[in-house]
């Protein structure tokens, strides 16, 4: 088994024992979803030097955060169906190369909940584990 297939079945089998010690079901299926249109690592931005007043934003609304989690999220400059998604940081859930969805917290004092690519994917969130 390669190392990817044992990641992703690690996170099955963590994901069904949250499920059961919470003692709900398990959730409806979910079917994955890319990350939104545009979206590429912080640090690409950065390295692109990109001169966005929103890109600039996100940078100072995460400027306490370490640079491996900062570079571990999203941006991108494509506003989206939101209308709002290029004011809000992306971050991938499930596993890193091969994740089942994604959430976007909106920058700054404006921040509201997060959008989900799906509404039951919180319930696979791997920030739990941490």
């Amino acid at each position: 088994m390669s190392d990817d297939d044992v990641q992703r079945l690690s996170y099955d089998l963590w994901a069904a024992k949250i499920t059961r010690q919470r003692g709900i079901a398990p959730p409806p299926y979910i079917s994955k979803k890319p990350l939104p249109a545009g979206s590429k690592p912080i640090g690409h931005w950065i390295a692109q030097n990109v001169a966005d007043d929103n890109f600039n934003d996100v940078l100072l609304d995460l400027a306490d955060m370490t640079d491996e989690r900062r570079d571990s999220l999203y941006w991108t400059p494509d506003a989206g169906e939101s209308g709002d998604m290029n004011r809000r940081f992306i971050w991938a859930i499930g596993p890193k190369d091969d994740p089942i969805g994604w959430a976007a917290e909106l920058i700054g004092d404006e921040a509201t909940d997060p959008i989900l690519s799906d509404p039951d994917i919180m319930t696979y969130n791997d920030e739990d584990e941490k």
